[in-house]
């Protein structure tokens, strides 16, 4: 990175990257995806998630009614957020939200798509694409927390990659299971061997679901989930 680059994201200045290297991206002829900050993406969020959420904009699910100023300035400061604009209309289609977890980790916190916009493959693509980036960064691993109960969710994600590393219970969230993308295949198979018992059938059975077809991303060759 260009020592006169301009670093807009906390997880820019941890990594020493920047988003606007690999955006905006293409994810389907007419989709395209951009990195925005808190500031831009705070007014399409109270656009959007009502229609998404089928709620009104005083129940905003983005919205902490406890602690609203904390919450924007997190957000403002470790936010980064993925705004899918449809080219064809100029429509915004949807937003992935995401924050840095750790040094070594990024929070998927939400996506949330349009209706007309869902059931196109958007969520899976987009994922494909943000675990090529931070791979290629060297970032290890995607997380987020999705409730017990999400079962279509949960099913989603297990087939894009992801494994339940942990649970926690919150008066916030309620009860919500840890779920992990591994970046690197050694830290995925290091964790089976920590905690699980069945570790060694569990990688001769999941060998089975992995395809065989590979996705390109700006010349990073990923292989798809």
């Amino acid at each position: 990175m260009s020592e006169n680059s301009v670093i807009t994201s906390l997880s820019e200045q941890v990594w020493n990257f920047r988003w606007a290297d690999y955006m905006p991206f293409h994810l389907t002829e007419n989709i395209i995806v951009t990195h925005a900050k808190y500031d831009e993406a705070i007014g399409i969020i109270k656009k959007i998630f009502p229609e998404i959420f089928r709620t009104n904009e005083a129940k905003n699910n983005f919205s902490d009614q406890d602690s609203p100023e904390f919450k924007s300035s997190y957000y403002r400061l470790c936010g980064d957020f993925f705004i899918f604009r449809d080219q064809t209309t100029d429509e915004i289609a949807g937003m992935a939200v995401c924050a840095l977890h750790d040094w070594g980790g990024l929070n998927f916190r939400t996506i949330a798509m349009r209706p007309q916009y869902q059931s196109q493959g958007l969520y899976p693509l987009f994922t494909e694409f943000l675990a090529s980036v931070l791979k290629d960064v060297g970032v290890s691993r995607i997380e987020g927390d999705v409730s017990g109960s999400n079962r279509q969710h949960l099913n989603i994600l297990t087939k894009m990659g992801y494994v339940i590393t942990g649970h926690s219970a919150s008066g916030s969230f309620g009860l919500t299971v840890r779920i992990t993308k591994f970046l690197r295949e050694n830290d995925e198979a290091r964790f089976a061997d920590l905690f699980s018992c069945t570790s060694a059938s569990d990688q001769h059975s999941n060998a089975k679901f992995q395809p065989k077809k590979t996705i390109q991303f700006k010349g990073l060759n990923e292989q798809a989930f």
